[in-house]
């Protein structure tokens, strides 16, 4: 398991959403 890789993709998917929702 790549902790980093999860890491980054939650941190994408979480300012990806953010953007949508402004």
């Amino acid at each position: 398991m790549n902790h980093c890789l999860m890491l980054c993709s939650y941190l994408l998917q979480l300012t990806l959403t953010t953007c949508l929702e402004l």
